[in-house]
């Protein structure tokens, strides 16, 4: 079977083609969890709320648009998922930094030697407000004004709380680096 006619079978309902489906999108979908969660328990749930959403408003997906792109709309709604898990869990649960930051403060950049798994586990390691802005405006290009409206949050908050995920990134990189040597 190939993508489209899977498609058209989960529109269908049909389990063979849901099996499938979920067989072809597992990966990338608990790859997006696990980048918004804290912890493994945490992307199980949001990739189980994802799954479901999935099967729910596959029959909104279009492939027929131009701009269709199946991956680019299931990682959307992974996404959004994530969000909606994050903000349940988290509710009135932000910082409220309205001052102005300044984040070419930054000094030092990461080794290009770092693996993805070890960036991956540094940021699973951030408090929540941080690593949704940080994958919201780093991973995914969102503005600071765009993450304050997802997150209802105001742009100085958002710009807050990437600053001290990119501070406390650089933190954990530089001491596993000590630690290593």
């Amino acid at each position: 079977m190939n993508l489209k006619n899977i498609i058209e079978g989960c529109k269908n309902n049909e389990r063979q083609a849901q099996g499938a489906l979920y067989e072809e999108l597992s990966s990338l979908v608990m790859n997006t969890c696990i980048r918004y969660s804290s912890n493994q328990f945490e992307a199980d749930d949001i990739f189980q709320d994802a799954f479901i959403q999935l099967f729910k408003r596959i029959s909104s997906y279009d492939d027929k648009r131009k701009d269709a792109n199946f991956n680019g709309w299931v990682y959307r709604l992974v996404s959004n998922v994530a969000l909606k898990h994050i903000r349940s869990k988290q509710r009135n649960d932000h910082d409220d930094l309205d001052n102005h930051v300044d984040e070419e403060s930054l000094i030092g950049e990461l080794d290009d030697n770092i693996s993805h798994k070890e960036i991956q586990g540094y940021v699973q390691a951030l408090p929540d407000g941080q690593r949704l802005v940080f994958n919201l405006n780093t991973i995914e290009g969102y503005s600071h004004e765009e993450i304050g409206e997802k997150l209802n949050i105001s742009a100085a908050t958002s710009r807050g709380h990437l600053f001290k995920a990119r501070v406390k990134l650089q933190k954990m990189y530089l001491a596993n680096q000590r630690i290593n040597e």
